[in-house]
């Protein structure tokens, strides 16, 4: 059964700049031609205003801006034949908020991520970007029932420049990642997660 999936990026970033489609149609539609059945059609959509730099992610202030941009870009999804709605970011944003103002299913990657970790795995470890994110993931572990499993969360405290650079060339991260694995593994991690 064909179903057509709406997966949004909760960055501010013009869809229309040739290296940001690029990105997308390089890194995120190459790898999900990969994953995704053969009659499912994904689009891609990205916000008209909000982050821009991920080094920010934690100000209050531009979550609630952000927070109003992915509302407004979610709820017209429904309206336009979506089977369903995957936030594409790792701290699965007002995942229970747009639940809960759409009729069709919301995915958030952290809570789906840990779920299907649990099936591979007792324990499980979470590689991130920014150590500043670790509390945001914690407070997400509670909710979700899934503090006990997590043996350990590290940080390749990458910076935008790092995140952005590491779409032409991961070489750098890929290592910085696999240092913080191996953290992860020593702590009694059987399953890793990037996020």
């Amino acid at each position: 059964m064909a179903k057509k999936l709406a997966v949004v990026i909760p960055a501010g970033l013009n869809p229309e700049s040739p290296e940001i489609r690029a990105i997308i149609d390089n890194i995120f539609v190459r790898n999900a031609e990969k994953l995704k059945e053969a009659d499912t059609t994904l689009d891609y959509f990205l916000l008209k205003q909000g982050f821009t730099d991920i080094d920010a992610f934690t100000w209050e202030a531009l979550n609630l801006w952000n927070s109003f941009e992915l509302f407004e870009t979610v709820r017209k999804l429904q309206d336009k034949g979506y089977d369903g709605v995957v936030l594409h970011c790792y701290l699965d944003p007002f995942l229970t908020s747009l639940r809960q103002l759409l009729d069709i299913p919301v995915v958030g990657v952290v809570q789906s991520s840990l779920i299907f970790a649990g099936l591979m795995g007792g324990k499980t470890g979470i590689v991130t970007f920014a150590r500043k994110a670790i509390p945001m993931l914690e407070e997400l572990l509670v909710k979700y029932g899934c503090r006990d499993r997590v043996v350990a969360i590290e940080s390749t405290e990458s910076s935008t420049a790092d995140f952005f650079a590491s779409f032409v060339n991961a070489r750098d991260l890929i290592e910085r990642f696999k240092q913080e694995a191996r953290k992860c593994i020593a702590a009694g991690a059987e399953v890793l997660v990037p996020g």
